[in-house]
């Protein structure tokens, strides 16, 4: 739903022969977000905590961060955990100002209003540190002028602080396109797919019949 918010999606209960529109608050969670990646932009010091619980965490996707963090200057921790909560996390305590988790984006999505600190998945953590333009900048920079560059909309009132006040960034109805690749083989650079899709050459193999010969005939014994 969060990939695909213009597609209704609908609950089918069998037992009652009830047909269910479901909803899904899609501005209040990129609200959540982005206010959560504005908050990362002022730390000075980072977390980086690799999940350990089955294959959620990836080492290359680690490679990715600490080299993004090193290329700013930022100071960081790696941390390794198999499950990610408020309480652990605190006690780091003022030690990290900002998380950034390489396990499963929803941990950030559905519970990072509980933590103190911001924790981000590795595609907010692109846009808070400025590789990638947030979802709520797209299709609606400045180019070159005003906001230097940080991806205000035209017209907000907040335009230079990255804080961009206008309702309709994005472009569309549901707060701009946040995109849910993580484990997609075609996804993002963020992304923590161990098999990535191989670039189509354009050329078409010819067709393979498998299959028994004409030579071949069937007997059937009684």
């Amino acid at each position: 739903m969060i990939a695909n918010p213009a597609v209704k999606a609908y609950r089918f209960d069998p037992f009652l022969g009830v047909l269910v529109l479901e909803e899904y608050d899609h501005v209040g969670m990129k609200q959540a977000r982005k206010e959560a990646v504005l908050a990362a932009r002022k730390a000075k010091s980072w977390g980086v905590v690799l999940g350990t619980l089955g294959r959620q965490g990836s080492l290359k996707v680690l490679d990715r961060v600490v080299e993004h963090l090193e290329e700013k200057g930022l100071e960081h921790t790696v941390v390794l955990m198999s499950e990610l909560s408020p309480t652990r996390m605190e006690l780091f305590g003022d030690s990290v100002d900002a998380w950034v988790q390489i396990a499963c984006p929803r941990l950030s999505i559905d519970w990072g209003e509980g933590f103190k600190r911001p924790v981000l998945t590795t595609f907010e953590f692109d846009v808070a540190l400025g590789y990638v333009p947030g979802w709520w900048e797209k299709g609606s920079r400045q180019n070159g002028s005003g906001g230097g560059g940080s991806g205000c909309c035209s017209g907000s009132g907040t335009c230079g602080n990255g804080d961009c006040s206008s309702g309709d960034c994005g472009g569309d109805d549901f707060g701009g396109e946040y995109p849910m690749d993580y484990y997609s083989q075609d996804g993002g650079d963020w992304n923590g797919c161990y098999m990535k899709k191989k670039a189509s050459t354009g050329e078409r193999k010819p067709r393979v019949r498998i299959g028994l010969s004409n030579q071949f005939k069937l007997t059937s014994y009684e």
